[in-house]
């Protein structure tokens, strides 16, 4: 199984292939990931794009920590879609 580490406008966490419980993730980091998404929805306009200069760099390094700590939890690849 591979999950996909993707924000999108509207869902709840931004993971898809799998739910959090499917994978056993901590309430933490389900909490670190709903935040992330909700940066995204308030940060990044669908047809605009990012609000503001250093937005994009700061959604990336988040996405990439928390891609870290999905495959640590949850012992799965996990792709980062940015």
């Amino acid at each position: 199984m591979t999950v996909r580490l993707m924000s999108d406008y509207g869902c709840d966490v931004p993971l898809w292939g799998a739910t959090p419980e499917d994978l056993g993730l901590s309430d933490a980091l389900v909490e670190e990931l709903r935040d992330w998404r909700r940066f995204f929805e308030e940060r990044c306009h669908w047809e605009d794009g990012w609000r503001g200069a250093g937005d994009a760099e700061h959604y990336a390094s988040e996405g990439r920590r928390l891609r870290r700590w999905v495959q640590a939890e949850a012992g799965v690849p996990v792709e980062l879609d940015l």
